[in-house]
């Protein structure tokens, strides 16, 4: 009897498991899409599409398509974005068991430049975003400026890449002579990331015969974190030109209660698609730790590597040398030219890890 009634507990465990599994299997769906442009009706390569519910975020294909699989039945939030466009947020109402396609169309942005206001930061006394009420095209290109941080943020988080950064170092001279100290390549990987802190960008590494003086200098990446928005004054500089393409240039600079090294500079997004063709930063003061140096710039030039995904494609850094201008043999200023010579995806491309829905 006890035999008897262990099996039936047995068989009905294992029906129960089955039924579990059964609906566990069936309560998901998929979201099948398409991003267009209204203006157009082309679709628009690479954007991003998420459902923060879920915190899961990715790249359409080159043909605008995506697929999200194994999304919970139910109603949910699907928010599109494309860099020169305006977001979209959606509702879709997931099935279980079955996809359903859904077509987005996003409105390129309209910002009558003329309209943005052009003014001189000035001193930085209470840094955040830009007022969208006080200025709101400036506010709407500032937008393009995250969006630009924000989708290399996910390049870097969900599709790992190594470049390689060929590096030239070389030694100007009072009298005019310039040589080369040193030429190598480094391969840099996306894995490990500096969050910016005020305060915080210079520091020390200490090596088989000295130590080196490190400066940590942001990158677009931290554009995205809420640490360097919470300590930046940002401010419209109007139109400009960068190696002959018309751009819109974004001043900011450090808050001035920051007391450590920190830096100030301007962005240049372009005017037509809003992608960020260059950036400049310098030094706000000069540490303790190298007063030979009396100031410090690093240009970055960005290029595609996906269309509408930029990357740091060149990088240029001077360093201006306290020197006695008397004196032909002595270095006035030090350079670093690094030049991106390859770069791979360690997993896979934007784009590639869309699958059709079982």
């Amino acid at each position: 009897m006890r035999a008897l009634i262990a099996s039936a507990n047995l068989a009905i465990l294992a029906s129960a498991t089955g039924a579990q599994v059964a609906t566990r299997s069936d309560s998901t769906g998929s979201i099948v899409g398409v991003v267009v442009a209204r203006e157009t009706g082309a679709s628009l390569p690479y954007g991003v599409v998420a459902l923060p519910a879920l915190g899961r975020e990715r790249f359409t294909t080159e043909r605008g398509e995506f697929v999200l699989s194994g999304v919970p039945a139910g109603s949910v939030r699907l928010v599109v974005r494309h860099i020169g466009y305006s977001p979209a947020i959606i509702t879709v109402r997931v099935q279980a068991g079955r996809p359903d396609t859904v077509r987005v169309t996003l409105a390129k942005i309209a910002v009558e430049l003329n309209r943005v206001v052009v003014e001189g930061l000035g001193r930085c006394t209470a840094p955040g975003p830009p007022n969208a009420a006080a200025d709101p095209a400036f506010a709407a290109i500032f937008e393009q400026l995250r969006e630009n941080a924000d989708r290399y943020r996910l390049l870097a988080d969900s599709y790992p890449f190594a470049y390689a950064m060929e590096r030239i170092s070389t030694i100007h001279y009072v009298s005019g002579e310039t040589i080369i100290v040193a030429i190598d390549t480094a391969r840099i990987g996306t894995g490990v990331r500096w969050r910016y802190v005020p305060g915080t960008l210079v520091g020390e590494e200490s090596g088989p015969f000295s130590r080196q003086v490190l400066f940590y200098i942001p990158t677009l990446l931290q554009f995205a974190e809420r640490t360097f928005l919470e300590n930046h004054c940002f401010g419209s500089a109007g139109a400009d030109i960068v190696d002959g393409h018309p751009v819109v240039r974004i001043d900011f600079s450090a808050a001035v209660r920051i007391k450590r090294p920190d830096v100030s500079g301007s962005m240049y997004l372009d005017r037509e698609t809003f992608q960020i063709r260059r950036s400049t930063l310098r030094l706000t003061r000069i540490p303790d730790e190298t007063p030979q140096i009396s100031a410090v710039e690093v240009v970055t030039d960005f290029r595609e590597i996906v269309p509408s995904i930029p990357v740091p494609a060149a990088i240029h850094s001077i360093h201006a040398l306290h020197t006695d201008r008397t004196r032909p043999i002595l270095p006035d200023t030090a350079y670093e030219i690094q030049r991106m010579v390859g770069l791979s995806f360690l997993k896979t491309k934007p784009g590639e890890d869309v699958k059709s829905p079982r």
